[in-house]
């Protein structure tokens, strides 16, 4: 099954989105922060163990669509 992916900027990513790797994993962003000039992204793999990177306002992301809070908007 295919699935449609996304691409934003690091300064769109919220809570809750998923990000996508080129190998197609999935990783849910549990915490954002503002950080200097750009933005630390935590986040949790599917077997549990948590992760985080930096990344430039402008970096460019991955993210799976329909996002997470769109979906629950739609079915409101």
């Amino acid at each position: 099954m295919s699935r449609a992916i996304t691409y934003v900027q690091a300064r769109q990513l919220r809570v809750g989105d998923v990000l996508v790797n080129a190998a197609g994993s999935d990783f849910v962003i549990t915490k954002v922060a503002r950080v200097g000039r750009g933005y630390r992204v935590h986040y949790r793999r599917a077997d549990g163990h948590a992760g985080a990177f930096t990344a430039a306002p402008e970096a460019i992301t991955r993210i799976e669509q329909p996002r997470p809070h769109d979906r629950l908007a739609a079915t409101a």
